[in-house]
């Protein structure tokens, strides 16, 4: 096995062959003949929320970055893809503070719809709605 650091990473892949990479493996990924699982470097698959949390808003920062790049500006295949990808990370911040309980992250969840809305966003919508329902239902019988 062959270790490198991100340094070694930089002078032996180019910006150019990182995206060639990504296309590829989003191309797998499309055609369902490859998996995605985020990881947490040193973390068993998200033993830790504050690890997860930190790893959703990295992933999004990544997104927005390669969104930037003259590479994907110019392939509108590229741009689609890191779109969606870009979509999905912000559903999945979104989902992610519905199930910590805290402030829905609104904005997130509808930057996800804007690539289209499936049945997770409807779901999703149904359960911080009910939440939201409940909680008003609970202070109101308090007063």
């Amino acid at each position: 096995m062959l270790l490198i650091n991100n340094q070694e990473v930089e002078k032996l892949f180019t910006m150019k062959n990182c995206l060639a990479a990504l296309e590829d493996g989003y191309d797998d990924l499309l055609k369902g003949d490859a998996v995605y699982r985020p990881r947490c470097a040193g973390q068993s698959f998200f033993s830790r929320t504050d690890a997860k949390g930190r790893l959703l808003d990295s992933s999004i920062r990544v997104r927005d970055g390669l969104l930037k790049q003259p590479e994907v500006l110019a392939s509108p295949k590229l741009r689609r893809v890191v779109r969606r990808s870009l979509a999905d990370a912000r559903f999945e911040r979104a989902y992610f503070a519905y199930q910590m309980g805290g402030k829905f992250r609104w904005k997130d969840y509808l930057a996800s719809c804007a690539m289209g809305v499936a049945w997770r966003h409807v779901s999703l919508l149904a359960k911080v709605l009910a939440r939201s329902v409940s909680r008003k239902s609970a202070t109101s019988t308090r007063s």
